[in-house]
């Protein structure tokens, strides 16, 4: 395995490394919105990554069912790659049930999430289609570089950018900076400031986990888990 040079670490743990990038997310550089979002340890897609910031061009709207949950988002998810579709259609590519699908349509519907056309096919209402949003994804680690990079690749199902941030003392090797440029996933260290060792490739992504993610960071009954900064 590639070595890399350290020194005494500036963190004396984990946690506080990742309240430090709690704080610090209003700073990420070239990450442009008006509306930013963070929390720490969000479970999906069976993984956990330490941070999630959900960034939004504007203010989001609250488009979705009190109640909403993975199967309406896997919805929308459908519907911003097919543009419109039938609720047999959605059922049978979310292999799902009828009933329930229904039953999420209406739900939808009501909240102002869908509409229906004349085909009697579904599509996205014109504030969820305008609903413009990012994930960055950050795994914090000390010193065990390899066991956070393995870990950020993961995050790329679900997040536009994903990053891993080391504490100051990890003078990574030309070896090692090349390993994260290929894979696209950003390499910092962390201290007063963010020092960017290796950008991060931004690659837009798409799907129900990344919509659900977004979904939380818009609706009320999550919102003691979001931070805004």
């Amino acid at each position: 395995m590639t070595t890399a040079r350290v020194s005494q670490p500036l963190f004396s743990n984990e946690k506080e490394l990742q309240m430090r990038l709690l704080n610090s997310a209003t700073a990420w550089g070239t990450f442009r919105a008006n509306v930013i979002k963070v929390r720490r340890e969000m479970p999906i897609g069976g993984c956990i990554p330490d941070i999630v910031t959900a960034l939004f061009h504007d203010e989001p709207p609250q488009l979705l069912p009190r109640d909403w949950s993975y199967r309406h988002t896997s919805i929308i998810s459908l519907l911003r790659r097919f543009n419109k579709l039938s609720p047999p259609s959605i059922t049978s590519k979310l292999f799902d049930s009828l009933k329930p699908i229904e039953q999420a349509l209406a739900e939808l519907k009501s909240s102002g999430a869908i509409e229906q056309v004349a085909s009697g096919s579904v599509r996205l209402s014109t504030s969820m289609r305008s609903l413009a949003g990012e994930v960055i994804s950050v795994e914090a680690k000390l010193r065990r570089w390899s066991d956070a990079l393995a870990q950020a690749i993961t995050y790329k199902k679900f997040s536009d950018t994903s990053i891993v941030a080391m504490d100051p003392s990890f003078q990574p090797s030309d070896k090692v900076r090349h390993e994260f440029k290929a894979a696209g996933v950003g390499l910092w260290t962390i201290s007063d400031t963010i020092t960017v060792l290796v950008p991060a490739r931004r690659v837009p992504c798409r799907g129900p986990d990344k919509e659900y993610i977004l979904a939380s960071a818009t609706q009320k009954k999550t919102h003691t888990l979001w931070v805004r900064r």
